[in-house]
């Protein structure tokens, strides 16, 4: 017994010992282990191929718009940038409502971006400069509506990996300050 309750108290101790030790290292520590995201990762990991993966396609053409908005663009290679941005939510899944929920709970918001991106699985540093490829689900709020003519981050380098976007669908809530879409020249059939 004694025995046992001394080997339970060892490795307790030494997993609190690991746990604080790895809390104690940031994520944007050199190398450090990313939040993994929850999209699907492609077979060939690749940015080229990323783009390429037909599941993101399929996905983000078939999304259902959410009551509530219009859809401004769908199935694009880059993500909306703007001075209107609001902030940044992950997901755990392709879920337009669940975005659109967030939207609708941010005062002042018009519109969202939901895309999967290629991330990093480890912070790139010269010691992890091309680490293995993870697949995040990015929604972005934003103030004005998002329009294909915001579709201004193709993605980055992050030291030798390449961040990139893929399945990138826009929505604008109807009502919003502007009456119509055609205002921000935005053909929603884009």
């Amino acid at each position: 017994m004694y025995f046992t309750s001394l080997l339970f108290t060892t490795i307790a101790s030494l997993t609190l010992t690991n746990a604080s030790a790895l809390l104690a290292r940031g994520v944007n520590d050199a190398c450090a282990p990313q939040t993994l995201g929850s999209g699907p990762v492609p077979p060939r990991t690749g940015p080229g191929a990323f783009q390429k993966f037909g599941t993101f396609s399929t996905v983000s053409t078939s999304a259902t718009t959410p009551s509530g908005y219009q859809r401004t663009f769908h199935n694009q290679l880059a993500s909306t940038q703007g001075s209107s941005y609001m902030g940044l939510y992950t997901l755990s899944s392709y879920d337009t409502t669940a975005c659109a929920n967030l939207c609708g709970g941010s005062v002042g918001c018009q519109g969202f971006n939901l895309y999967f991106e290629r991330d990093p699985t480890l912070n790139s540093a010269p010691g992890c400069a091309n680490p293995p490829a993870m697949t995040t689900i990015g929604c972005t709020l934003y103030g004005a509506p998002p329009t294909s003519g915001n579709l201004t981050n193709v993605g980055q380098f992050r030291q030798q990996f390449q961040v990139v976007i893929a399945g990138s669908n826009g929505y604008a809530m109807i009502g919003s300050v502007s009456t119509t879409l055609a205002d921000y020249g935005v053909n929603p059939n884009n």
